[in-house]
């Protein structure tokens, strides 16, 4: 774990407890904490600091998802941060990233394609570019539904306890 990964959770959660009207236990301005957090990490990058704090709502939200999407690109978190913020399925694709696309032509209700940069060698010019295109052959697409959000109950501790029930359609 990087150290701007553990800034971006202490921006993304100062965020969510403001917005759910929480205090922070040792009395620090829960914004501020956030807008520290973010200008640390754009200042090692070179890039511009927010002009000042972050709000206490969706577009601050939104500000920290994006930032989480560009520092920590690559690095295999986002499937996990889609997860954590429950927008994956087909009703929550709208607007995640801060952005209002048309889901549809991504989805068509729970399936979905997914994008890629595919390599591609140009002997012509010697060296290698990439592409971003869809795959759309129908078998490349995957679902999504709400109840993929929770792991499975292991079948070993359902069968120890009398008062455990696997979740239902699992």
């Amino acid at each position: 774990m990087r150290y701007a990964e553990v800034l971006l959770n202490a921006a993304e959660a100062a965020v969510e407890l403001a917005m759910a009207g929480e205090t922070s236990p040792d009395g620090m301005d829960l914004m501020q904490v956030a807008s520290e957090a973010v200008n640390a990490i754009r200042e090692r990058a070179g890039a511009t600091l927010l002009a000042g704090n972050l709000s206490p709502d969706v577009e601050g939200r939104n500000t920290i998802r994006k930032e989480r999407r560009k520092e920590l690109a690559l690095e295999h978190k986002t499937k996990w941060d889609l997860r954590r913020w429950r927008v994956q399925h087909y009703d929550g694709r709208d607007g995640f990233w801060g952005e209002t696309r048309n889901k549809d032509m991504f989805s068509s209700s729970s399936r979905y394609r997914f994008r890629g940069l595919y390599p591609f060698f140009s002997t012509q010019a010697g060296k290698y570019f990439f592409d971003a295109r869809f795959q759309w052959v129908s078998l490349k697409t995957f679902e999504y539904n709400a109840i993929d959000y929770y792991f499975e109950i292991p079948t070993e501790e359902v069968s120890k306890s009398a008062v455990i029930d696997q979740q239902p359609n699992r």
